[in-house]
């Protein structure tokens, strides 16, 4: 059982304040437009239970639950790098068998953890400083043997088992995901550091409130009206669709957050 008491582990009023409830408003929101402007309410309803919520992404917010009510409990059993490594590589391939076994539905796979229980042990690594400027050889290795299998998922279809359990998430198995854990964040942190401070600070910001941001691009994305800003060139729809979603969903959200913090400001100097 975890050393810490409920309250330290479970903080409630902050899940509720920081994550369920602006997600929950934002998804009656999106769903109350949906029927607005003439989609079938029982159709809407029953996609959003289906999908766990409505429009691309919907799953992180239960992914997220899930990891808020069991990390607690897997802090017990981590103890070394080797050992972890081995034991959740031995973990996470296992139920890839057992879902294989079960034929586990699509639905529930997707709104489920099982995935990414792997990424317990890469969270493991980065909070105890083991991801540095630097890349270990190992993880240079293992994040080049992780790309050249996520490349292979994404541009081939057939099946992967009995290895892998074979859904549409191609991409999302815990062979995949050294990459994106040591090789991409290194590379990233390396242009990161090469911008203008302006840039950088302004990156940081959007870091900062990145959450509300993904929560206005679930509804953006749902609501975009494709056929009424397309121009009959499917590259040039594309190119608006990206940049008109992508300045939908983050100025706002920015301007928000700075009127907030000059209003705190101002409270706080009167």
């Amino acid at each position: 059982m975890p050393s810490k008491s409920f309250k330290e582990h479970y903080n409630l009023s902050k899940l509720w304040n920081r994550i369920l409830k602006p997600f929950l408003l934002i998804v009656l929101l999106t769903g109350m437009v949906l029927i607005i402007v003439g989609h079938n309410p029982v159709e809407v309803f029953k996609s959003c239970i289906y999908a766990g919520s409505i429009g691309p992404g919907s799953y992180y917010v239960w992914i997220y639950l899930q990891f808020f009510l069991l990390l607690p409990f897997c802090l017990t059993f981590i103890n070394t790098w080797g050992v972890l490594l081995i034991l959740f590589i031995l973990i996470s391939q296992g139920v890839e068998w057992i879902c294989m076994y079960i034929d586990i539905p699509e639905p529930i796979y997707r709104l489920s953890l099982l995935r990414y229980i792997f990424l317990i042990y890469l969270g493991y690594v980065w909070s105890t400083n083991r991801m540095s400027q630097t890349l270990s050889v190992k993880q240079i290795v293992l994040s080049l043997i992780s790309l050249v299998i996520l490349l292979g998922l994404y541009y081939t279809s057939g099946s992967l088992q009995p290895f892998l359990y074979d859904t549409l998430w191609r991409p999302y198995y815990w062979i995949c995901y050294f990459y994106t854990a040591f090789l991409l964040p290194w590379l990233i942190w390396k242009i990161y550091w090469k911008l203008s401070l302006k840039i950088r600070e302004f990156v940081g910001e959007i870091g900062k409130c990145s959450y509300e941001i993904y929560l206005v691009q679930m509804s953006v994305f749902t609501l975009y009206p494709h056929t009424k800003l397309s121009v009959g060139n499917y590259y040039v729809d594309m190119l608006i669709f990206i940049v008109t979603s992508m300045l939908i969903s983050i100025i706002p959200v920015l301007l928000y957050v700075r009127y907030k913090g000059n209003l705190g400001l101002s409270s706080r100097t009167r």
